[in-house]
């Protein structure tokens, strides 16, 4: 018999690459999923996958509409005002199972699932506690909820190996997390010279090209990894 999964996220899928995929083998496979996502003002116009079987709910936070300011306490009103709303949508849910994406998910899924009797899978997309302050402020907060969350799931996904241990060893989680890479689907690419075509037109022909790709941000420690550059072999 199909199971039918609704997935809560703090997010859009069109942001998270793993869900798309899980979205697309479930769609395939002729099961059911339900999508929570929360979108911001310039997203509303962009739909959602069409995949059959899949329904997906879109709501944008009234929050973002009062004031579009990005401090501490915004984020915090935006994201209790996220937990109430997405609580509400995922109780009403008859469905197998809720997986939450990424921490903010957890608390309104976690009740949601208790609530309902089902099984509750966090799936952990992020370290949420150490990301960007910016991006997570009050991180203290987050690390408490990991914490009180990761040994009470039902099931934890992590993106890598690493991340997977830490949510074992320092989250408490009670068995070491199923991994799942955080990537899209794969698609083979052609050949190109795209890359040394346009260095060369600005006056550069480097042996060998190190590409990032990525936000540009402190809290990628981007200044470390050009420095241990000149620690690496000429070949």
């Amino acid at each position: 018999m199909p199971i039918t999964t609704c997935h809560i996220l703090f997010n859009t899928v069109h942001k998270l690459p793993p869900l798309y995929n899980e979205l697309v083998q479930l769609s395939a496979r002729g099961e059911a999923a339900t999508v929570y996502e929360v979108t911001n003002h310039d997203e509303q116009s962009a739909p959602p996958p069409d995949l059959p079987g899949v329904t997906f709910h879109r709501v944008s936070l009234g929050l973002r509409r009062v004031t579009t300011r990005q401090s501490r306490v915004a984020k915090l009103l935006r994201f209790m005002e996220y937990v109430f709303r997405a609580f509400i949508f995922a109780v009403k849910q008859d469905c197998d199972i809720l997986v939450a994406h990424d921490l903010p998910a957890v608390l309104p899924a976690y009740v949601a699932a208790r609530l309902r009797r089902r099984p509750v899978v966090y799936n952990a997309h992020e370290l949420w506690s150490e990301t960007n302050g910016m991006s997570a402020p009050f991180p203290a907060l987050w690390a408490r909820l990991d914490r009180f969350f990761c040994p009470r799931v039902d099931a934890m996904i992590a993106p890598e190996p690493n991340r997977a241990r830490i949510y074992m060893e320092e989250y408490g989680a009670p068995a070491l997390p199923v991994v799942a890479a955080n990537c899209p689907l794969f698609h083979p690419l052609p050949a190109t010279t795209l890359l040394r075509d346009s260095l060369a037109q600005q006056g550069f022909t480097p042996e060998i090209i190190v590409l990032y790709q990525g936000i540009f941000d402190p809290s990628r420690r981007l200044h470390h990894l050009i420095a241990a550059m000149e620690l690496l072999p000429a070949t």
